[in-house]
C-alpha cells in the first residue's frame, strides 16, 4: 500500500491538484476571518476570553453580563464583511466545513456550508428550540416569543455536540481536494476529518497565513 501523501507545498503540485479537482472541500478556522477584522479564539471580548464566552455554565451565572457581551460581539460580527478568501472559495465552488461562527461563508454566497460550531448570527431558545435571526435582537428582547425562555446564541457551547458531524464526515470522504485554511487542526473533530482525508489519499493544501492573498492567487491562476 502506498504511504499517505504529504501535504502539497510546491506551487506546480497545488495548481495541478486544483485543476484536476471535481469535488474540492475547504475546512476553515478563525484565521480566514482575521482579514475581515474578527478575532481568533485567544482574543478577549469585554474582559472575557472568547473561550470563556462559550462556556454556558458561566453564562447562566451572569446572564445579563454575558448577554450584553454577546449583543456587543454580534454588532461587530454583523459589521464584518467577507474577505477575498471567503469570496474566492465561493466562486470556485468549494464546499465548506467551518469552525467559525461568523456566517461569512454564507454571506460570500458559498452554496454548501457546514457550520460545525453554529453561528452567532442566529439565536436559539434552550426551551422550545425556536430560532431567531440575530439582527432582530440587537435592540430587542432577549426572550423567546414562543415560550418566554432566555435566548442564547446558536453556537456550540462547551460540552455540546458539534453540528452536522455525520455530514462533514461524508463530505470529507467524497472530496478529491482538501484545503485547510486558517486553522491549526489541534482539536477534534477537525483533526479526525483530516485523518479521513489522509487515509483516502486526498491531496491536502494548508493556508494558515495570508489566506485572503494566497487563495485568490492560486485559484485565479488555476482558472486561466
Amino acid at each position: 500500500m502506498n504511504p499517505h501523501p504529504p501535504l502539497l507545498s510546491q506551487k506546480k503540485d497545488i495548481l495541478k491538484a486544483i485543476q484536476m479537482a471535481k469535488r474540492p472541500l475547504a475546512i476553515t478556522g478563525a484565521g480566514i476571518s482575521t482579514a475581515s477584522g474578527l478575532p481568533t479564539i485567544d482574543a478577549k471580548w469585554q474582559g472575557h476570553s472568547l473561550q470563556e464566552l462559550f462556556k454556558l455554565k458561566h453564562a447562566h451565572r451572569h446572564i445579563k453580563e454575558y448577554q450584553n457581551a454577546y449583543r456587543e460581539m454580534l454588532q461587530a460580527w454583523i459589521a464584518a464583511e467577507p474577505n477575498q478568501a471567503h469570496l474566492i472559495l465561493a466562486i470556485s465552488n468549494f464546499t465548506i466545513i467551518t469552525q467559525n461562527i461568523d456566517g461569512l461563508h454564507h454571506r460570500a454566497k458559498s452554496f454548501d456550508v457546514i457550520e460545525l460550531h453554529g453561528a452567532l448570527t442566529r439565536w436559539r431558545c434552550h426551551g422550545c428550540r425556536s430560532l431567531y435571526q440575530a439582527r432582530t435582537l440587537i435592540n430587542g428582547s432577549m426572550e423567546c416569543e414562543a415560550c418566554g425562555n432566555i435566548l442564547w446564541p446558536d453556537i456550540v457551547f462547551e460540552g455540546e455536540y458539534v453540528y452536522q458531524l455525520a455530514k462533514a464526515i461524508q463530505w470529507t470522504n467524497n472530496c478529491d481536494l482538501l484545503f485547510i485554511v486558517g486553522t491549526q487542526l489541534q482539536m477534534n473533530p477537525i483533526a479526525k476529518l483530516v485523518e479521513i482525508a489522509l487515509r483516502n489519499h486526498i491531496p491536502i493544501v494548508c493556508f494558515n497565513r495570508d489566506a485572503e492573498q494566497m487563495l485568490p492567487h492560486y485559484l485565479t491562476i488555476s482558472r486561466c
